[in-house]
């Protein structure tokens, strides 16, 4: 893995955002500078410039928590960057005594379920989203 430091500490929105739309996902600032605050944990991963070049999220409470917003700049996938983060998070999760931990991911990109099953997530087929949230 390159020089990447990972922490707990928040990112800024435009930070967020930046790294968002890199990755051709949607960042919309002020919803990231509500959302940031409002996540049981997040971890940021830097590089040796402190460029945010990873991110990902629990959002939830102490019984349900979803993991949310993983995303790697293209340049450092492959690196064990998503693994560092979602390691943390779940084992903030294990260590807090979430009970239920849960997540989506893009159907579009399948090979997210073989990496979501190597870290411990299993398919089930009873999960819905509601219609406007789509």
């Amino acid at each position: 893995m390159k020089n990447i430091t990972f922490t707990k500490d928040l990112p800024t929105a435009e930070e967020v955002v930046e790294l968002r739309t890199q990755c051709d996902w949607d960042g919309d600032l002020d919803e990231w500078e509500k959302c940031l605050t409002q996540n049981l944990l997040s971890i940021s991963a830097r590089d040796d410039s402190n460029k945010l070049i990873g991110f990902g999220c629990l959002s939830g409470n102490q019984r349900h928590a979803e993991v949310v917003d993983l995303v790697v700049l293209a340049s450092y996938r492959k690196e064990g960057v998503a693994s560092k983060i979602l390691d943390e998070i779940v084992e903030f999760a294990i260590s807090n005594k979430i009970k239920y931990l849960g997540l989506t991911y893009n159907k579009n990109s399948p090979w997210l379920k073989d990496f979501y099953e190597k870290h411990g997530f299993q398919s089930i087929n009873t999960a819905m989203w509601h219609k406007n949230s789509l």
